[in-house]
């Protein structure tokens, strides 16, 4: 029993310091976007527009589950809690950020390549995604307490995440664009809470414990940089394609680090009734949200204000996702990097497939979207060949 209660006092100590991390990341609600920290650079203070607070226009909670799907193991259970900023105005300058942003976007300017980034003459808008999430991996056999050399090893993953979005239009290819670029830093291993969290919801829902806990990865920071990038036809400034219509959207996305190193392409088709502007729907990634800032204005005349006047209606949509992976290093497969512990060979190229329909609509002058999905995958890891199945959920909520 001390045992457990050390475990929970340890798990709430790794929360409290990823919420601290968010804390230090600048992105309190009345975060002063024109503040400079370092003396050096007090000079530039005056310089500096004054563009008062970082404040949040909404946020989404998606939980991921193969419960859904009758099925218990492999990518078990998948939480995430988003919020995004409002628009940051497009001539910010980086001296002008919070010190936190500030590094954040002189650090990717400098791995990032020169062909990644937008023409400045696209005018981007920009905003500020924080995530907090959590993600839970095991073998199918749920009772034997032995280690399991031909199955996927235990593994958690407890993580925060912060992004910078930009959106834009790209005159000559008539097509917007969303640019994201995001750091992820969390633990993984007991630290994550894995066990406890899936624990407590087996003993909720009368379900039986997995006992193999004892052979999960052990304990090491995971640390991720992630870029993506969504494309589709420019079809004007409206908040939504009112009446019927139909999209698509195409993504390329790279990932670096020890949570995993990988690249996908992937497109979605979407087909239903006042499809909301934005870059379509997605699944729980440690690496990017591709929510986008509220909307591009491709013409001087059109302010912020106009823009947001035109205010999404009710509406619903179906749509489809293909996604295709080429995987160097999976974390939840691979094993950890730093010690020595259980792995399996993961699998060079995944398959996903996901179809869902969303919910987008106004009460009360609040934006509401739920989007349910689900989702299938070939086999990640060689050792087993079978696909996986899980349902994504997510509720957004516009203040």
């Amino acid at each position: 029993m001390l045992k457990e209660s050390g475990k929970i006092q340890s798990i709430c100590a790794v929360f409290s310091i990823l919420f601290l991390l968010l804390n230090f990341y600048g992105l309190s609600s009345h975060a002063t976007i024109s503040y400079v920290a370092d003396s050096s650079e007090e000079n530039l203070i005056e310089s500096c527009p004054p563009m008062g607070t970082i404040e949040y226009r909404g946020f989404t909670i998606r939980v991921e589950n193969d419960a859904f799907a009758k099925t218990d193991h492999n990518y078990s259970h998948g939480l995430a809690f988003t919020s995004e900023s409002y628009n940051i105005q497009n001539y910010l300058r980086t001296d002008c950020l919070p010190l936190p942003l500030r590094a954040h976007k002189r650090f990717f300017n400098l791995i990032t390549p020169k062909i990644w980034f937008a023409n400045e003459s696209f005018n981007p808008i920009s905003s500020i995604v924080i995530k907090i999430g959590q993600a839970i991996y095991t073998p199918t056999n749920p009772i034997s307490n032995e280690l399991i050399l031909n199955d996927r090893p235990y593994a958690g993953l407890l993580y925060v995440g912060l992004s910078l979005h930009q959106r834009y239009f790209d005159p000559e290819a008539n097509l917007e664009i969303l640019d994201a670029r995001e750091i992820t830093l969390g633990v993984i291993g007991p630290l994550s809470g894995a066990k406890e969290f899936q624990d407590i919801a087996h003993d909720i829902m009368g379900d039986h414990r997995f006992m193999g806990w004892a052979h999960q990865l052990t304990n090491e920071p995971a640390i991720q940089v992630a870029w993506d990038k969504k494309f589709k036809n420019y079809r004007g400034i409206s908040s939504t394609h009112e009446g019927f219509s139909a999209d698509w959207i195409r993504s390329v996305g790279v990932r670096l680090g020890n949570i995993e190193t990988s690249f996908n392409v992937g497109f979605e088709g979407r087909l239903g009734w006042d499809i909301p502007n934005d870059f379509g729907s997605f699944t729980i990634r440690p690496g990017t949200d591709s929510r986008p800032p509220d909307i591009v204005p491709v013409q001087n005349n059109k302010s912020t204000a106009d823009i947001k006047n035109n205010s999404p209606h009710f509406g619903f949509h179906f749509f489809a996702i293909t996604d295709l992976k080429f995987v160097g290093y999976n974390f939840s497969l691979n094993g950890n990097v730093f010690d020595g512990s259980h792995s399996v060979t993961h699998q060079p190229v995944v398959a996903f497939g996901a179809l869902g329909m969303s919910f987008p609509t106004i009460i009360k002058r609040r934006g509401y979207n739920l989007a349910i999905m689900q989702v299938y995958q070939t086999s990640d890891f060689k050792e087993r060949t079978e696909h996986h199945a899980y349902r994504s959920i997510a509720l957004s909520v516009e203040f």
